[in-house]
């Protein structure tokens, strides 16, 4: 019996000594937190030293990948330019249909238009891979959701 008491304090002891062990820890913990503190709060050019560190994010929302346009007169200019643009495709030449691709990927796009845009790059993408069948069934069901979209081609 006496063994089992003495190991039951030992146990105690050593629990004791760790737990005064993790307070003093903690303790030294929130005094340099502080110390850190104070010393950035109050010594600028150490804060001036560590914000080349942090990224910039101001904007970042702001930026899409699609550039837009905001006026009407330039939804007219897009309108007409992707018009003219596709004037004469018949949407079945790969190799026109890359140089096209290109081209209307480096456009400003209408916000009312990106729909548009995402679908007719993803329609000359289908014809550089010889999917002509699906690309102008594409252009037909873009047509019939944008009336002055009129590409033409015979299908």
């Amino acid at each position: 019996m006496k063994q089992k008491k003495e190991k039951n304090t030992d146990i105690h002891q050593h629990l004791r000594m760790i737990s005064r062990l993790n307070i003093a820890l903690a303790t030294f913990g929130l005094v340099v937190v502080v110390f850190l503190f104070i010393w950035m709060k109050w010594f600028p050019p150490v804060q001036e030293a560590f914000e080349p560190m942090i990224p910039d994010t101001s904007n970042s929302l702001e930026k899409s990948v699609v550039p837009t346009v905001d006026t009407k007169d330039q939804q007219k200019e897009y309108r007409t330019a992707i018009n003219d643009l596709l004037d004469g495709f018949a949407f079945d030449s790969p190799s026109e249909a890359e140089a096209l691709s290109s081209q209307v990927l480096a456009m400003k796009t209408a916000p009312e238009y990106r729909s548009l845009h995402l679908q007719l790059a993803i329609a000359l993408d289908e014809v550089q891979q010889n999917k002509t069948d699906e690309a102008q069934e594409r252009i037909a069901s873009l047509q019939e959701e944008y009336s002055w979209f009129l590409p033409s081609f015979s299908k």
